[in-house]
């Protein structure tokens, strides 16, 4: 699982998600920075007690960290707090020992805050905490040879090591003095049930073989023997509880250490690893080591997260590489502890390392006693999955067997889905968008000329692409640009204030007044107010005496700073007075915009809507670990202050794929603050004054507002621009072709979309019947070799007939009808060629009309739409259709047209048939008669 700073992490260590509600902030906060704090485990709860915190100081808290193996929750509670520097009961350095017998928990040794190091005869520090009656209480110190004589009391001492072994007795072991009391033994035994400390024999300094304990780990194995060694030493000191003597182990075996990682974990300058946490294995025979430092100086440690085994019956070392993870290991870090819960979960806690203090919980699943666990699998876990109940079925879950069923019917649909079109005309359409895009030959030019021009328009085309895909992806990875916004105003909003005072004098006093506002009416308003330090204490990196007091100044939502009638800014005055001595410290002020003051969160249980949860826990790192913050001035004092600032509404882009397009963006908002200071030393005197100001800038009201430098809808535009250039190109270069005066949707359309345009031509130009300009030829002998024109049918590409073929003449005298018919032909042989002149200037037209200028799109489809008719008059059902009004919007008057135009054609046969010879000027005259 991956090591996470922030305890959002930590609380969703489970189940990958937390239920922010109206607790959610106070539970977070609740988790201190703190490292080398006693821990113990009880009922698999895990307990934490003191530790030291940044700036070397004792962290008072004692909390509860359980883990619920059904729903994954962890669970953090605070048992008891206190952080004022002066309780005598929460140390650093100090060891806890549970006694399950008694129900209690026993705290050994510790530094404490409150003592100083000068004279000093520490005796061993012991309490204990009693869990049935919730109490703490002070146990006396008595002491006693195994043999029943008087020997000296055990001195305190910190950094040792205590560990309860199978006898019942608590064995106290090395560790560092913190007092001016000689101590000859390193080793104590401490009998629970009678109260008395014996020393082990052979643990005076000189009998230890030289070996130091500090820095060490101390592990009790089943059989009674405790282990005290560091991470990757070649020795170890064994403490035999059976025999009450120690030994030394030497010559553990680095062998299954790789070169590699022996010069990485165990060089010449660091000789072993310290301040790692140590657990006995599931197996009882194998001891688990995880982080510590480098036993080295202080420009050469590092800390580690590395996992290392020491195997008690072999005695040999192994460095556990292959262990899965969640994305990434935990920290490296030193000074932390932990438990063993249920018997296969190793809990991590808190730890620093040399640059950063943490507040990371981690979980190491480890597996059943009874397998190996130098080969079987390790995990760092992000969550806890109980263990599989006997009887459940193996194999794919209902859910997946689900899943499969309904993606095998969404791909049998999408499949005849795909035919159904196919069978619809997809074919013919995209011949059409070939005929459109790739090849369009025109009439009268050589073959090469269209060549050419597909090769124009593939390195144009490739152009454009190349320029939509540069667009595209400059709108996708598009860089912010902020606009500020300006507007003039006559009051402004304050901030809120935090005051932190780095000294030991608990007589400061802090006031507020303005203009318009005296110290009573700003007390009474209770505007400014002490913290409450026992909830939160931070650290300054700046820091004297370690001892931190803070103030909250936060005005309500209404206050606000207006310009006086002179032109002058209303300002806050915040006047300090302390009766310390001079220069014994600095003070630390931090602005925080109104609405979002995590102080609020920290110390008064008030909810800051605005601040998200990265805000929160980034700043509670900063505050934990001494880091320089926005808005955060260091201010020695006596001295004069004073501070400008100027709020700023940010109205700042999310994360929608909606903004890439350019418009109508969504945004969130937020508030800021921007801040400048100076500061001027005052002289000193009984009362030592520092007086801080604090004013707008300006009066203005100002907005920043992102905009996307790049969007979709820039990109379409410009690439419009571009595709409007490259079309002028190849006009330029190959002439202009006509455009169609249907677009996609008439062209490419299918099924009944299509039907029903092609019915719609026919309604209007049909009866006019084929056949159809530059689609039919006016007649088939003016084509060429090479013309591909559709001809028309022959009862419509005939010529006109004779007006003497449908007429019947008889009885007339044989010369003069011959010499009328001689007349009549010659006038006809006359019209028919004017008439077949103008066929072909006709057919010569409509050629280089199509060709140049006319796009024949209505002409083709009007000649389909005929196509249509003709299959409905083969199955003599053309009188008959009907068209659906959802299609149409009308009745089909196909059926009108052919009949009326049907009769038309009979009524001309009559007509011709009725014309009288002397119409025909063929009738004889009176001499012929």
């Amino acid at each position: 699982m991956t090591s996470i700073l922030l305890l959002v992490f930590l609380l969703t260590l489970v189940r990958g998600e937390y239920d922010t509600g109206d607790i959610y902030m106070r539970d977070v906060l609740k988790v201190a920075y703190r490292a080398n704090s006693a821990t113990f485990v009880r009922n698999n709860v895990l307990y934490s007690f003191g530790g030291e915190r940044p700036g070397q100081q004792v962290a008072g808290y004692f909390d509860s960290i359980s883990l619920d193996r059904q729903s994954g929750n962890i669970t953090y509670t605070t048992i008891e707090r206190n952080n004022d520097n002066v309780t005598s009961r929460f140390a650093m350095g100090c060891q806890a020992v549970y006694h399950a017998e008694t129900d209690r928990v026993l705290i050994f040794g510790g530094e404490r805050f409150n003592m100083s190091s000068e004279n000093r005869n520490d005796l061993m520090f012991l309490e204990q905490y009693d869990f049935d009656t919730r109490s703490w209480s002070s146990l006396s110190i008595r002491a006693m040879a195994s043999n029943g004589s008087s020997v000296t009391l055990p001195g305190n001492r910190q950094d040792h090591l205590a560990a309860l072994a199978p006898n019942g007795k608590i064995y106290i072991a090395g560790g560092r003095f913190t007092g001016n009391i000689t101590d000859p033994y390193l080793f104590w035994a401490y009998d629970p049930s009678a109260n008395i400390f014996s020393p082990v024999p052979n643990s005076q300094t000189e009998d230890l073989f030289g070996i130091d304990t500090y820095g060490d780990r101390g592990v009790v194995l089943p059989d009674g023997r405790i282990v005290y060694t560091a991470g990757l030493s070649t020795a170890a000191l064994i403490l035999d509880t059976r025999t009450n003597r120690t030994y030394v182990q030497e010559n553990l075996d680095l062998s299954g250490i790789s070169p590699e990682d022996r010069a990485t974990y165990a060089t010449e300058i660091s000789l072993y690893i310290m301040g790692a946490y140590a657990a006995l294995a599931p197996d009882q025979k194998t001891i688990i080591f995880y982080g510590g430092q480098g036993y080295t100086d202080m420009a050469a440690r590092m800390a580690y997260n590395a996992i290392f085994m020491l195997d008690t019956e072999t005695w040999s070392w192994t460095l556990r590489a292959n262990v899965s993870q969640i994305d990434s290991p935990p920290t490296a870090r030193y000074g932390v502890t932990g438990g063993i819960l249920y018997g296969k979960y190793m809990l991590i806690t808190h730890g620093l390392s040399d640059l950063s203090w943490y507040n990371t919980f981690d979980v190491l699943q480890l597996p059943d006693a009874s397998a190996d666990i130098q080969s079987s699998p390790i995990n760092w876990i992000s969550n806890i999955i109980p263990d599989q109940k006997k009887g459940e079925k193996s194999g794919l879950s209902d859910g997946t067997i689900a899943g499969i069923v309904i993606g095998s019917i969404a791909c049998i649909l999408i499949v005849a889905l795909c035919v159904w079109f196919w069978n619809s005309g997809v074919k013919s359409s995209l011949q059409t968008v070939f005929t459109f895009l790739v090849w369009d030959p025109r009439t009268g030019e050589p073959r090469w000329t269209e060549l050419t021009h597909l090769f124009s328009k593939m390195v144009l085309t490739g152009l454009f692409i190349a320029y939509i895909v540069y667009s595209v992806r400059l709108a996708l990875d598009s860089p912010i640009s902020p606009l500020t916004i300006t507007t003039p105003v006559n009051q402004v909003r304050f901030p809120d204030v935090r005051i932190c005072m780095d000294s030991e004098s608990l007589t400061t006093e802090i006031y507020c007044h303005s203009d318009t506002m005296s110290s009573a009416d700003c007390a009474s308003m209770g505007f400014l107010e002490p913290a409450n330090m026992s909830k939160h204490n931070p650290y300054f990196s700046d820091t004297i005496t370690g001892y931190v007091k803070c103030w909250l100044f936060t005005p309500s939502e209404g206050f606000q700073i207006q310009k006086s009638e002179t032109g002058n800014y209303n300002r806050i005055r915040l006047s300090i007075y302390d009766s310390g001595e001079a220069g014994s410290g600095f003070f630390n002020v931090e602005l925080y915009p109104h609405g979002k003051n995590p102080n609020l969160i920290v110390y008064k249980d008030q909810e800051q809507p605005m601040l998200s949860d990265d805000e929160i826990f980034s700043w509670l790192g900063r505050d934990w670990n001494g880091l320089q913050a926005p808005n955060k001035y260091t201010i020695a004092y006596p001295s004069m202050t004073s501070i400008a600032y100027q709020h700023q509404n940010h109205s700042y882009l999310t994360d929608s794929n909606w903004n890439v397009i350019g418009f109508a963006q969504i945004y969130n908002h937020t508030i800021g603050l921007s801040t400048s200071s100076e500061t001027s030393p005052l002289g000193g005197g009984d009362l030592l004054t520092t007086y801080i100001e604090i004013y707008p800038a300006d009066m203005v009201h100002i907005t920043i507002q992102d905009r996307k430098v790049y969007s979709l809808v820039a990109a379409l535009g410009s690439a419009g621009g571009l595709l409007s250039l490259l079309v002028t190109i190849d006009a330029l270069m190959f002439g202009a072709r006509p455009k169609s005066p249907w677009g996609l949707v008439q062209r490419f359309s299918m099924g009944r979309i299509r039907r029903s345009l092609l019915y719609a031509l026919y309604d209007n130009f049909g009866h006019l019947g084929p056949p159809v300009p530059f689609v039919h030829p006016v007649h088939e002998r003016f084509l060429t070799e090479n013309d591909t024109i559709e001809l028309a049918s022959k009862e419509h590409n005939s010529s006109a007939v004779t007006v003497g073929q449908s007429i019947g003449i008889s009885q007339q005298p044989l010369e003069a009808m011959e010499q009328r018919i001689r007349a009549a032909e010659e006038l006809q042989q006359e019209a028919q060629g004017q008439f077949e002149d103008i066929q072909r200037r006709l057919q010569l037209m409509e050629t280089v009309y199509k060709a140049y200028y006319i796009n024949d799109d209505v002409f083709q489809s009007l000649n389909s739409a005929h196509g249509e008719i003709t299959k409905f008059n083969d199955r003599d059902s053309v009188g008959t259709i009907m068209f659906n009004d959802r299609v149409m919007g009308r009745q089909s008057v196909f059926g009108a047209i052919f009949r009326k135009s049907r009769q038309q054609d009979e009524d001309d046969v009559e007509k011709c048939k009725s014309i009288s010879m002397e119409q025909l000027k063929l009738v004889p005259s009176e001499k012929d008669k």
